[in-house]
């Protein structure tokens, strides 16, 4: 007879995986379920101003000072005694005989590779573990199939996370719509959002702004992170006062000369193109770098302006 888990964040699979290894319950009697997000925009009653983080966001929310006591609470227990046992749960006396004591190392792989979206994501999560508990410790090691497949969705996750630093492009909304300042749309392919998120808040000081996806939506007030349900359709609904002077700074630094197209496309995918605001300029850049532009090696605006005689 199997049981239904069902989670919607590493905390809430953390808590369910301490109560199934406490009854030893195997990995194939257990059906795992991700639970519905909430569609209240802060969270319910008692979550505090943040909603329920998923993945590995709740630890860097928890570095970052920003998450609700009970939550950090949690997390630090977890840093701290690296137990994923029943002795933090509250269970029976003759079940913590069975605890499980995890390295600190697996713990946050386990903790990344949650935010790799895949459907059987916790099932393969609680498979490792319980492995682990079984005394299979190269569970973690390349030349293992589970271990394999642990690292690869640890390396995807914390790449994606990095392109989404590079790419993601905020915009300013004029100064008469209030708070926030700026707005970004980013479309990630895994579930980044929490942690790309304390990134900017460390690094934008109190400016107001608002990180939407298909998925969510992460906002910094200047002081706080907050998290929340979808609110915006796409980069349509971002609007930006100063993005023509953008554009047209970019437009007049592009060197034609210096084009080399099958790199660019290697360094930047298609997909990341499509809601940066140059990336409505690059296919036209191409076709007239292509066309001539290149011999000059410089845009054309450039090369009309006069320039400064020579003695």
């Amino acid at each position: 007879m199997s049981e239904t888990a069902r989670v919607q964040s590493f905390t809430e699979w953390r808590a369910a995986a301490r109560g199934l290894l406490a009854r030893l319950v195997p990995p194939h009697a257990v059906q795992w379920r991700e639970a519905e997000q909430s569609s209240d925009l802060f969270g319910a009653p008692g979550q505090g101003d943040h909603g329920d983080l998923t993945c590995a966001g709740a630890a860097a929310f928890a570095e970052a000072g920003v998450m609700a006591a009970h939550t950090a609470s949690a997390l630090a227990d977890a840093s701290r005694d690296r137990d994923i046992g029943p002795g933090l749960g509250g269970a029976t006396a003759s079940a913590r005989v069975s605890a499980t004591r995890i390295p600190r190392a697996l713990l946050r792989m386990l903790e990344v590779a949650a935010c790799f979206r895949a459907p059987d994501r916790y099932a393969f999560l609680y498979q490792v573990l319980w492995r682990w508990q079984a005394g299979q410790h190269d569970v973690t090691s390349p030349a293992d199939e589970d271990g394999a497949r642990l690292k690869m969705m640890v390396k995807t996750v914390q790449r994606e996370e990095h392109k989404m630093h590079a790419y993601l492009r905020f915009r300013e909304r004029p100064k008469s719509h209030g708070a926030p300042q700026f707005v970004a749309w980013f479309e990630p392919e895994h579930d980044v959002l929490p942690q790309v998120a304390v990134h900017f808040s460390r690094r934008m000081g109190q400016t107001t702004w608002m990180i939407g996806t298909p998925q969510g939506m992460m906002m910094w007030d200047g002081a706080m992170l907050h998290a929340g349900p979808p609110v915006m359709r796409g980069p349509e609904d971002v609007a930006d006062t100063g993005e023509a002077m953008w554009l047209t700074y970019y437009r007049s630094t592009f060197n034609p000369a210096r084009l080399n197209v099958a790199v660019m496309q290697g360094h930047i995918a298609n997909r990341y193109w499509k809601n940066m605001p140059e990336g409505a300029l690059v296919p036209a850049m191409i076709v007239e770098a292509a066309a001539g532009a290149r011999r000059d090696g410089q845009a054309s605006a450039v090369g009309a302006r006069g320039g400064a005689r020579i003695p």
